[in-house]
Formats: structure tokens, C-alpha cells, sequence
């Protein structure tokens, strides 16, 4: 088996094994051995995963790709696929979807950045004579820090906002 965890990308070996132990978390409680799984054990725990409601739909694919290839390793079929696997990814997407409450991201516009900048920017001097020169390194470092954000927020945006 080490062998073929070398064969992977580090990054890949450790999201395999995280998604594997869930799952084979799932089968104990379950009173279900994961090796072998068969689609339809896989079929009940993407609708596990969907009740938990902590994995997107479109995340689903690590999980069953970890599922498939310890499965692959120990030379046992690939359970993670086929039309059953294919229907409870469906199914769990269009549930999803009827009830996705997610917020809609609205970009901040530039002249509520520019002015926010603007008055941090003029408290600053007095933040600093309160801390005194022992406190003037940290200052900038904040300073600097608060700016920098701003940049790359948008400088593009801000650009537009100071010429307007």
C-alpha cells in the first residue's frame, strides 16, 4: 500500500485518508464493513453526507474518489460509481439547490472603500501619539497592513473612485 500512496501527490494521500477514515467512520455506525463497499453502501452515505448538510454537492467527488481508490488498492471494483452513485449525486445537487439560502456576494463599491480608507487614515495619527514611539513600529506595521488590504481588494476599483 505504500507504495501506492507514493504514487500520489502528498496533498492528494492526505485528503484520500481524511475522506477514507469519514467514511469508514460512516460504515461502524452503519454496523457495515467498507472494504468491500458496494454502490449501494455508497448510494447511503452520500444521502448521510446530504442530511449532514456539511458537504456541497460539488464537493462530493474527493469522497468518492478516496472510497474508489482504496478500493482500487486493495484490488477490489470501484463501488463509487454507476447509475446508482450517479442518482444520489443528482439527487443530492437538486436538493441542495431548492434550498440553497447561501448569500449572494455583492463587491463593496469603490467609493464606500475609498472613504473607509480615508477617515482609518486620518485617525491613525492620533491612534499613534497614544501609543507613544515604544508602540510606533506596530503602528506602522498596522498601518501599512490596513493599506496594503485595501490594495489588493481592488486597487483598480480605487483607481476609479479618485478620479471620479
Amino acid at each position: 500500500m505504500r507504495l501506492a500512496a507514493s504514487a500520489r501527490e502528498d496533498s492528494t494521500t492526505e485528503g484520500y485518508a481524511r475522506h477514507w477514515r469519514e467514511f469508514e467512520g460512516w460504515c461502524d455506525e452503519e454496523g457495515l464493513d467498507p472494504l468491500p463497499a458496494t454502490p449501494q453502501m455508497i448510494f447511503a452515505y452520500v444521502g448521510a453526507l446530504a442530511e449532514k448538510g456539511t458537504i456541497a454537492a460539488s464537493s462530493l467527488q474527493p469522497y468518492l474518489s478516496a472510497i474508489n481508490s482504496y478500493h482500487a488498492d486493495y484490488g477490489f471494483d470501484k463501488p463509487a460509481l454507476g447509475h446508482l452513485v450517479t442518482a444520489a449525486r443528482r439527487g443530492m445537487a437538486r436538493g441542495q439547490a431548492r434550498c440553497d439560502t447561501r448569500d449572494t456576494r455583492v463587491p463593496m463599491p469603490a467609493a464606500v472603500a475609498a472613504r473607509i480608507l480615508r477617515a482609518t487614515l486620518a485617525a491613525l495619527p492620533s491612534l499613534a501619539a497614544r501609543q507613544g514611539s515604544r508602540g510606533a513600529a506596530d503602528f506602522l506595521r498596522r498601518r501599512y497592513a490596513f493599506v496594503l488590504s485595501f490594495v489588493f481588494m481592488g486597487s483598480r476599483d480605487l483607481r476609479r473612485a479618485r478620479s471620479a
